[in-house]
This record gives structure tokens, C-alpha cells and sequence, in this order.
């Protein structure tokens, strides 16, 4: 588990099966004591943020035979996290990171200045709670916009939804792909198209 600028390449030495969960944006700290900045650009095993609890867990999804057993499991332990470590003081600025990914374009001095700290400030506790700065969220969560529609609009053009998500041209967003994926954007939207994916309809409009 991790928090990701960059794309990771996992590899199999055998049959592979597993269990994926994700977090809301900026959530996972409610569910962990380790800082978000400890988990940046790291392949964390389960059971270095949660002992021996990630073990048990990993023994019972390894013997459940149904996935609605499966995610029986996962909900109770990460329930029983989250009454151990959420932050409930930090939920104002959970609000503000909402805001931000809902709506990428959103001036961050304009947010700064909502929350009724410094600009200095605002970056300072944004980046420590996160793991990231206003300015990489941003990136990200405009990528990962760009792909959902592109996902669940397959007869929307490329270069249509990046304009709409705010990319200057095509090549601003193929620069964007490449750095963030290590791919090409045809090569994503293929497998998008071609395979599984984990994007659902968002739960309200990207402004």
C-alpha cells in the first residue's frame, strides 16, 4: 500500500489473486498512526501499518470463498480503524481537500484564504495531513478525472475530455500521462477500455 506520484510495476511469481481497497482522497489517515508523508512513494506491506491484526486479516480473505465475505471482513477491520485513529479536528481540512478534488481548477491561494490561515500555512498543513502539496493533489485529481470520463464516456475523444478537465492541449496532457504513468495515453485508454477498472460515476459534478 501507498500513496503514489509515479506508477509502480507489480510483479508475480505464481498464481496471483487479491483483494484491492480504496481510500477516498486523503482519507487514509483516518485508518493508520503512520503520517501520510511516512507512506509517500512506498510499498508498504499491510502488516508494517497494522501488526499482526494485517496478518489475521490476510489468513481470513485467504479462506473466504465468496466476495461478499471478503468485503464482510475488510469493513470490519477497517471499521475497528477507524474508531482507533480518525482525526476528527482535522475534518475541516478534509473539507477544503474535497473541495479541491472536486473542483481542480479551484484557485489555491482562493482556498487558503477560505480556511482562514496563511497561504505559508495552508500548504504547510495541507502537505503534512496528505502527503502532498495543494499543487500535486491538483495534478492527480485532474488526471484521474480525465481517465474516469474517458473510461465511462468510450466515445468521447482524448483530447475533448482533457480540454474539459482544464489541459491546455493534447500534448500538456500526453507530458501529464507519461510522468505520472510511465505510458503513453493510448496505451491507458486501451486497457481502460479492454479491461477491469476501478472508476465509478462521480458521486456529484467536477466543477
Amino acid at each position: 500500500m501507498c500513496l503514489r506520484t509515479r506508477a509502480i510495476a507489480i510483479g508475480e511469481n505464481g498464481a496471483l489473486g487479491f483483494a484491492a481497497v480504496r481510500f477516498r482522497s486523503g482519507s487514509l489517515r483516518h485508518f493508520c498512526s503512520q503520517s501520510s508523508a511516512q507512506l509517500h512513494d512506498q510499498e508498504w506491506p499491510a502488516q508494517a501499518i497494522w501488526g499482526s491484526g494485517a496478518e489475521r486479516l490476510a489468513d481470513q480473505l485467504r479462506l473466504a470463498d465468496e466476495p461478499a465475505s471478503r468485503a464482510a471482513l475488510l469493513d470490519q477491520f477497517f471499521l475497528a480503524q477507524l474508531g482507533r485513529h480518525e482525526d476528527r479536528s482535522g475534518r475541516a481540512l478534509d473539507g477544503l481537500l474535497d473541495q479541491l478534488y472536486y473542483a481542480p481548477g479551484t484557485s489555491i491561494d482562493a482556498l487558503a484564504e477560505q480556511s482562514g490561515w496563511t497561504q505559508r500555512h495552508f500548504r504547510r498543513k495541507f502537505t503534512d495531513a496528505y502527503g502532498f502539496s495543494p499543487k500535486q493533489f491538483v495534478r492527480i485529481a485532474r488526471f484521474n478525472h480525465t481517465l474516469r470520463m474517458l473510461a465511462l464516456e468510450p466515445g468521447m475523444g482524448t483530447l475533448d475530455a482533457a480540454l474539459r478537465m482544464g489541459y491546455f492541449d493534447q500534448a500538456h496532457f500526453i507530458h501529464e500521462t507519461r510522468a505520472l504513468t510511465g505510458n503513453t495515453p493510448q496505451t491507458i485508454i486501451t486497457g481502460l477500455h479492454e479491461k477491469s477498472h476501478f472508476y465509478n460515476p462521480p458521486s456529484r459534478p467536477i466543477a
